[in-house]
């Protein structure tokens, strides 16, 4: 999609000195961490409008734009119910193992 936005010369000639010679990179970006800042989509949208490798670095665009991804007490309750899913699976595996 290419999007077009009416700008006096003299309005681009600002933004561009105000964000250097990649004015179209840095509109984008802009658009995603609002987008995201306003809840209207998540990491991995981010992650896919800017082209980023993996969550990580989403994880550090928006941590450079102040911007964190969504984790609330729910979200801590279920890591940690996976946590002690995970260990009790281990611990009967070693026990399995040391009974052989």
């Amino acid at each position: 999609m290419i999007v077009h936005l009416n700008l006096s010369p003299e309005l681009e000639d600002e933004l561009h000195e105000a964000w250097g010679k990649d004015l179209e990179r840095n509109v984008l970006e802009a658009v995603a961490a609002e987008f995201y800042r306003q809840g209207k989509c998540g990491t991995g949208t981010v992650r896919r409008m800017l082209g980023l490798e993996d969550r990580w670095d989403t994880i550090d665009f928006l941590g450079k734009r102040n911007l964190y991804p969504n984790y609330n007490e729910e979200s801590a309750a279920q890591d940690w119910e996976t946590i002690q899913h995970m260990k009790a699976k281990n611990a009967e595996r070693l026990r399995l193992s040391d009974s052989k």
